[in-house]
């Protein structure tokens, strides 16, 4: 293999050539105590971890965080108020769940689950700024679910959060710190 397959920087790629090393092979037959004096011990330490004979750590992979609850209901829910206070309570829970990370979303997916063969009904709310707060998403879930037709009763419903972002914290200043104007200054 040629040595460009290493990614190493140009620089370390073109000394190694000059020197009559122009594959992978050739650079593998040298002594590990020479490469290091010259290229470095970062080399070294490469070329042992692709050989096998170096473990190589990778990074872990972490995914966003994320809210997702569903709920099983006790009886089918044939419409909206009847189905309401179960999203009301997956609300208050993403709530406490956003408010303890001091985070909010762009956006949600409330999924309705019915009786099989009838698929999902997915129903998504986007929000312009992050919103953490049940009252709020309420309203604006609320709002879309009473303009969509049920297909079938809901046996089950599924509120899964869009990716966490910080909230920033409303700023204000300390009680008695706040710098007042002089009565006449604004003039």
């Amino acid at each position: 293999l040629p040595l460009a397959v290493t990614r190493w920087p140009e620089a370390v790629r073109e000394r190694l050539n000059e020197a009559g090393v122009r594959q992978l092979g050739e650079l593998v037959r040298l002594p590990r105590e020479g490469l290091a004096r010259r290229y470095g011990a970062a080399l070294v330490e490469a070329l042992e971890q692709a050989m096998g004979r170096r473990p190589a750590p990778r990074a872990r992979s972490v995914l966003p965080e994320r809210f997702a609850e569903g709920l099983d209901l006790d009886a089918e829910a044939t419409g909206v108020p009847v189905l309401w206070p179960a999203v009301e309570a997956l609300l208050q829970s993403m709530e406490q769940f956003l408010r303890t990370r001091d985070a909010g979303i762009h956006g949600m997916v409330l999924q309705l689950r019915h009786r099989p063969p009838v698929p999902l009904t997915v129903v998504p709310l986007g929000l312009a700024a992050p919103g953490a707060s049940a009252l709020q998403l309420g309203s604006l879930l609320r709002e879309r679910l009473d303009r969509l037709p049920l297909p079938a009763p809901v046996c089950g419903l599924r509120l899964r959060s869009g990716v966490l972002v910080p909230l920033r914290p409303a700023s204000a200043s300390l009680p008695g710190t706040a710098t007042e104007m002089p009565a006449g200054a604004a003039d």
